[in-house]
């Protein structure tokens, strides 16, 4: 550890990069905690561990260089602080990156390979840089001092490689979801990304030009800046992916479900199914888009429409305020049912409710939403209806045939079926 004294310039400088790092990160957590009305979702904690990293780093950097440390207080102290810090600000702020590409229409797979590269780096960068720098300031020898630097050095390099490629990938991604629509978001967020590179390029310029005095708390400066600027990158997805009154893309409705889906298990409320209507009949194409089968029906805007004339047989379920999924259903009067006199048409003739369409969007699958919306369907048989079938099913096989099995539901000629009278 190095213990000679420090100019005032450098005194200064540590000063003020930690004062503006500080008022950075504790901005970031009184933001985060009005911003987000639960606080269970990834992207928040991961916000959260970042500012606290940068707050915990900066100060325990100025522990070592003013040596408070040597006041009645071992030289661990600052060696634990500065170590949980620097983890938490640079690996918290790439699991910041990481869960940004849930909100936008990614790959499973993409997400995978993502957080394994994290997880990767942490142990191979992390662990080795944690290791030199126990023995460069806890030994200090001249090897445990070069072996430090040279770890340093290589884990800067990784983390920024790091970023980059997490940038990439959300620039691509963000591109194919919003490129067409709102070109503005897509440039805004591009120049933002730009900006982070520059600073990450500060960061390592001030690495190799061994100005360690300077580069931690530059460091620390950088990271509570790149927070305060996914603030505004959230605020842009958020005006972006937000539906507009008639029509919704199915890549804004696909973008949302995955923000929602990682949130939560879902809490069910009366407010969760509502009725189809001209204002939502959008989302249900949208729904029908994403669940059901190619070929499903050569028409699906007249099968929209259509469905309005169904009344409360058709029915959306909302998770979070967002439509994820949909349940289309009919009554099919047989001909010798037909009521023929006038009599007849005022009452209710037997019938049979026909699922013309069930469907939930595949990050909802796991939360009984498709029970849900069976159940409501079988709920609204009365005794004049002789059965519930369902032949077009959006959810794949095996998810689906155990929550037809529990309804009561057998399979029959291809159909799901359940007699009723």
């Amino acid at each position: 550890m190095d213990n000679s004294p420090l100019t005032d310039n450098i005194k200064v400088f540590q000063w003020c990069g930690t004062t503006l790092a500080t008022y950075n990160a504790v901005e970031v957590i009184v933001f985060a905690l009005q911003k987000f009305k639960r606080y269970d979702s990834l992207y928040f904690w991961s916000l959260l561990v970042t500012a606290s990293g940068v707050l915990i780093l900066c100060w325990g950097f100025l522990d070592i260089t003013h040596q408070w440390y040597l006041d009645g207080s071992s030289s661990l102290r600052p060696f634990i602080l500065t170590t949980i810090g620097w983890c938490s600000m640079v690996t918290g702020f790439a699991v910041v990156f990481y869960s940004r590409l849930q909100l936008i229409d990614i790959s499973e797979t993409v997400q995978l390979r993502v957080k394994w590269m994290i997880i990767l780096n942490f142990l191979c960068s992390h662990v080795p840089t944690t290791i030199t720098f126990y023995g460069q300031s806890q030994i200090k020898s001249a090897e445990w001092g070069t072996a430090y630097d040279i770890t340093e050095r290589m884990n800067l390099i990784a983390f920024c490689l790091q970023e980059v490629i997490l940038g990439i990938i959300f620039l691509v991604n963000i591109k194919k979801v919003l490129g067409d629509d709102r070109p503005a978001v897509v440039t805004q967020t591009l120049r933002i990304n730009v900006m982070v590179l520059a600073l990450d390029i500060v960061t390592v310029a001030v690495e190799y030009a061994h100005l360690h005095d300077y580069q931690v708390v530059t460091k620390c400066v950088v990271y509570s800046i790149k927070l305060k600027c996914e603030f505004y990158i959230l605020s842009l997805l958020e005006d972006a992916l937000k539906p507009t009154r008639n029509t919704v893309s199915s890549n804004e409705v696909l973008a949302q479900a995955m923000r929602n889906a990682k949130a939560a298990e879902a809490r069910m409320s009366e407010n969760t199914l509502r009725d189809l209507t001209p204002n939502n009949i959008g989302q249900l194409k949208v729904i029908l888009e994403r669940t059901m089968p190619a070929g499903f029906t050569a028409d699906l805007d007249a099968f929209c429409k259509e469905a309005l004339s169904y009344e409360e047989l058709t029915q959306l379920v909302y998770f979070n305020d967002m439509p994820v999924g949909a349940i289309v259903c009919f009554k099919e009067v047989d001909a010798k049912d037909q009521p023929t006199s006038k009599s007849q048409k005022n009452a209710v003739p037997p019938h049979t409710l026909v699922i013309k369409a069930l469907g939930i969007l595949e990050p909802y699958r796991n939360l009984d939403l498709s029970t849900l919306l069976l159940e409501t369907i079988i709920n609204l048989a009365t005794d004049k209806t002789k059965a519930i079938t369902c032949a077009n099913i959006g959810n794949s096989e095996d998810a689906i045939k155990e929550v037809f099995e529990t309804a009561g539901f057998a399979e029959k000629d291809g159909k799901w079926v359940k007699t009723i009278n």
